[in-house]
């Protein structure tokens, strides 16, 4: 996905007092917390004029917090994602890259809450803050974009990295919420993951994208491609269309052409007012008609009894075909 490169410099030191102004009375956060989310360097509070000693000082008693290493907030301060990230930048330092799930938050990425902020720094630096988590790899400039003016991660290279970092199913919901609202797309993903080198959590990517590509369109649909694909069953195409006589029935969720048998998920917010329930029974009286098994899972059936999915499933696959299959008009 292609992005207008932004300039790359980016101010971590903020002077907007002369050295050796007296600072003794005051508990003030230097003025240029308040245009970086409330957080503000050691460096930044001495060009303001407060002494090491008395930044000391203002931590023990209280007035300040420490956010990340040597990045500061005042106690009263309203602390956001983005604030954190601004203090992943300030406290990486020079040339680091707010990353992974910290670099989710500005690229509107949906990510689950993580207790790490992110960086990418050069291969050969060292850096040892808690809280922060240095990756170091080389990182081109076409996969750096600089947000309200934080240096961080591509979309794709964001969605990439959590991909590879994140649990499965947190890397597949992040996956289908950027892909249904048009952050990325399929073949985006494939090719990231296609140049990326060995690299832990890999194979687990690679599945989330085939499960998308494989046509998952809700997180229901994807839970059950992954569900059949652990559990060895296979012979399915997703989102297939399915014909009778009198033309287009409707498009199957999951579809075994060789045994003539179509598996329906219901999602978590299925629908059921008068005219959704005549249509559903409706279009299920003429996929049976056609000579098709049906079987609706509901969105508890896929969550609390995969097993028990997955064994009607194989029963029904092992019976006999009660029909011929039209896929297609005319078969």
């Amino acid at each position: 996905m292609s992005r207008p490169q932004v300039p790359l410099t980016v101010d971590t030191r903020v002077a907007l007092r002369p050295h050796g102004v007296d600072m003794r009375g005051s508990s003030r956060p230097p003025e240029a917390a308040a245009v970086q989310n409330s957080v503000f360097s050691a460096e930044q509070a001495r060009d303001a004029g407060y002494s090491a000693k008395q930044v000391r000082h203002r931590l023990r008693n209280g007035q300040w917090t420490v956010v990340l290493g040597s990045v500061y907030a005042d106690r009263s301060a309203p602390l956001t994602a983005v604030s954190l990230a601004r203090a992943a930048a300030l406290a990486g330092g020079t040339g680091a890259v707010v990353s992974h799930t910290t670099s989710a938050v500005l690229c509107d990425l949906k990510v689950p809450r993580d207790p790490e902020a992110h960086v990418i720094v050069d291969p050969e630096r060292r850096l040892r803050i808690p809280g922060l988590r240095p990756h170091r790899v080389e990182l081109p400039e076409s996969e750096i974009m600089v947000v309200d003016g934080i240096p961080c991660t591509s979309v794709l290279r964001t969605a990439l990295d959590c991909l590879l970092w994140l649990p499965e199913e947190a890397g597949r919901a992040m996956a289908v919420d950027a892909l249904r609202r048009g952050r990325l797309t399929v073949e985006e993903l494939r090719t990231a993951l296609r140049w990326t080198g060995q690299r832990h959590g890999l194979s687990r990517a690679w599945s989330v994208v085939a499960d998308i590509g494989a046509g998952a369109h809700s997180e229901a649909e994807v839970r059950v491609h992954t569900l059949f694909r652990r559990a060895g069953v296979g012979g399915w195409t997703a989102n297939a269309p399915v014909f009778d006589d009198a033309g287009l029935i409707g498009i199957a969720d999951l579809l075994f052409a060789e045994a003539s048998v179509i598996v329906e998920i219901d999602g978590r917010a299925y629908h059921s007012d008068d005219v959704a329930f005549q249509r559903d029974r409706t279009r299920q009286n003429r996929l049976i008609g056609a000579g098709y098994r049906v079987l609706r899972f509901t969105w508890d059936d896929v969550v609390s009894r995969p097993d028990q999915v997955v064994a009607l499933v194989r029963h029904a696959l092992a019976a006999e075909a009660p029909g011929s299959l039209r896929q297609r008009r005319g078969a």
